[in-house]
Formats: C-alpha cells, sequence, structure tokens
C-alpha cells in the first residue's frame, strides 16, 4: 500500500453561498394535460481551487422537461432533467440524468 499523506486532500470548510437561476414555462396542451420546460444556472458552491475526487464538478446547467396528467382530484406528473457539469477540471467529466414520477391527491 501507497503511504497516502504525501497527497494531503482538504475536503472541509470555505464553501461558498450561491444563488441558482431559474426560468421555466408550462401551459396547457389539452384540458387533461400540461407541459412544462426549463433552464437553470446551478453555480458550484466548492471554490475552484478546492476541487477534489469527492467534488470534482464546477457550474452546471441544467434542462427540464415535465408533463403532467390532471384530472378531478388525481394528478400524475413525470420530470426529467439534464444537469450538464461546467468548468471541470482535468480529465474527469460529468453530466447527470435525473427522473421523476408523483401522484396527488386532492381532499
Amino acid at each position: 500500500a501507497g503511504d497516502f499523506r504525501r497527497f494531503p486532500v482538504d475536503l472541509h470548510g470555505e464553501w461558498d453561498d450561491t444563488l441558482s437561476l431559474r426560468l421555466g414555462v408550462e401551459g396547457d396542451a389539452s384540458d387533461f394535460v400540461v407541459l412544462s420546460g426549463g433552464v437553470a444556472w446551478e453555480p458550484s458552491p466548492v471554490p475552484s481551487g478546492r476541487l477534489a475526487p469527492a467534488w470534482p464538478r464546477g457550474d452546471a446547467l441544467v434542462y427540464g422537461l415535465g408533463i403532467g396528467f390532471h384530472y378531478e382530484k388525481v394528478d400524475f406528473d413525470l420530470g426529467y432533467a439534464f444537469h450538464d457539469q461546467l468548468g471541470t477540471r482535468g480529465t474527469f467529466s460529468s453530466d447527470e440524468q435525473a427522473w421523476s414520477v408523483s401522484a396527488r391527491y386532492r381532499f
């Protein structure tokens, strides 16, 4: 095994507060179907000098799409988001995809 003390990594502290900007639209496709979409800019809370294997990502652009089905008292929603990581250093690259499903009943 190697001597990992030669490569100190500080993974704690000095993260910055951030403000994410988001823009979205939603519209009725019919009486029962709603379509939505949006884009967001999410700056990384980790200063660029502190990027490390545990948090190698920089800022992100997020693109989202959604569809909702609405009945009398029941709603079903499906969403998709693609996170495009920007400003990644070195040879590491990253993107993420997220799906969401929800069902609601109104009393």
